[in-house]
């Protein structure tokens, strides 16, 4: 595997790779979310955990933990979802994210 996960890291591990690393990717998947009766709640954290490991495998990237949460009040009125609103992805702008986010977690 050419990434790297940095919850498997020590914090002074953490801070080399945030150096190293040319790319901090933070996946985004609802941890509870109808998807009708076909699906378990947590399919969109499933797919985001899925897809990251894949860029893992052929990328040099650096892994944050998945955000687990979304904004959909539509689905509100279905046992088991959940909305956040302070994670809603219209408010995410992953070029901003990727450039503050580096810095902010403790490279230098």
């Amino acid at each position: 595997m050419l990434g790297c996960c940095i919850d498997a890291l020590t914090w002074p591990e953490a801070e080399r790779a945030l150096r190293e690393y040319p790319v901090v990717v933070l996946p985004i998947g609802a941890r509870t979310k109808e998807h009708g009766l076909h699906l378990q709640l947590n399919n969109d954290w499933l797919m985001a955990e899925y897809l990251t490991r894949r860029v893992a495998e052929r990328s040099r990237v650096l892994i944050l933990p998945t955000l687990q949460y979304g904004f959909y009040p539509a689905f509100l009125e279905y046992p088991g979802s959940r909305p956040e609103r302070c994670a809603r992805p219209g408010r995410l702008r992953p070029p901003v994210l990727m450039c503050w986010s580096k810095p902010r977690l403790g490279a230098h």
